[in-house]
């Protein structure tokens, strides 16, 4: 008698199974990143961002190309309240003593540095950066303690009005609860 054994196919031993699994864990994986992409910047987006940033200013540019990407930024104006905000007078909005001319460059100036050449996510930006402003300009501050939130949710938010907006309402609800 003989002792010869058939010889298994190759799809019938363990390690091609293994290999196949891994294969498509890498091309499953692979495709939720690219449809990642199209959601939210997130950190290491920004950072490739900031990058580009720092290289395209370190490239020498000739002056003939550099005037031709300039674009005029359009005149953003910053609305007034329609009604007026009375206060008593111990206390006060601090947002009402921001200079609306100085909010209004300021709100574009950092649209414009968080998306370089893109410019309808500036114009959004923009857009919901004055909304909230002229919301917390028309909040009435009559309480030391919505004037203190207020307060520290400016000076942990800068010009960032719409988190000084979520800062506050969210102090205040869990203040009222």
């Amino acid at each position: 008698m003989s002792n010869v054994q058939a010889k298994k196919p190759f799809y019938t031993k363990w390690w091609v199974w293994l290999l196949v699994v891994i294969i498509f864990v890498v091309v499953a994986t692979g495709g939720e990143d690219a449809a990642d992409t199209t959601s939210e910047p997130e950190a290491s987006n920004i950072e490739s961002v900031e990058k580009e940033q720092a290289s395209a200013e370190s490239t020498p540019v000739s002056n003939e190309v550099e005037a031709e990407t300039v674009v005029e930024p359009k005149e953003e104006v910053v609305e007034e309240p329609v009604e007026e905000v009375e206060s008593t007078p111990a206390f006060k909005n601090p947002i009402l003593d921001l200079d609306p001319t100085t909010v209004a460059n300021e709100i574009k100036t950092q649209a414009e540095s968080d998306w370089v050449d893109d410019y309808e996510m500036q114009d959004y930006q923009v857009e919901n950066q004055t909304a909230a402003y002229n919301e917390l300009k028309a909040v009435v501050v009559d309480t030391e303690v919505k004037q203190t939130q207020m307060v520290k949710a400016m000076r942990d938010w800068d010009m960032d009005f719409e988190m000084i907006q979520y800062q506050y309402e969210n102090q205040m609800e869990a203040y009222n609860n």
